[in-house]
């Protein structure tokens, strides 16, 4: 159990680390490509490394992938090009800690809120818990980060 302990480690590690790069990458590559074409690239390149590791699964399920291929094209138009899209375009404007911090902490916020929206399943008790959340991130935002386009204090007030 041990070694499967440190193998766990060691992946989340290099995860952090490539998630990382994607920031500082972007950074520097903004007078390079676009930022559709940096997300084009990042997601083809992904997708030709993964492949062989992936094929036979994905062979395995693609009817699950046919039956339900309007909610793939949703989540992959939202998830994917969209985000990684506005995330490159924010490296033009900002610099790559910030849409570290950014970009990494606002999603269990958006994922809380989009599945209280979709699923109706929040009650008083969880939303005053976001929100109280929110404020914090917002507080940690504005008085810690040195944020030079992003000024979050108008919009957390």
């Amino acid at each position: 159990m041990r070694r499967q302990n440190q193998i766990g480690a060691a992946l989340a590690i290099t995860s952090s680390i490539i998630w990382s790069g994607n920031f500082i990458v972007s950074r520097y590559a903004i007078n390079l490509a676009g930022p559709v074409s940096l997300a084009f690239m990042r997601w083809t390149l992904a997708t030709l490394f993964m492949l062989p590791f992936a094929y036979k699964n994905v062979k395995k399920e693609w009817p699950i992938f046919k039956a339900n291929k309007v909610y793939f094209f949703w989540m992959g138009l939202i998830g994917f090009s969209i985000y990684n899209t506005l995330i490159y375009t924010a490296g033009h404007y900002t610099t790559a800690i910030n849409m570290a911090l950014f970009g990494s902490t606002v999603h269990p916020i958006v994922a809380a809120l989009l599945a209280a929206y979709f699923v109706n399943e929040i009650t008083l008790e969880k939303y005053n818990r976001y929100y109280t959340w929110l404020n914090w991130y917002c507080l940690f935002i504005n008085e810690r980060a040195n944020f030079q386009y992003f000024k979050f204090s108008n919009w957390c007030r």
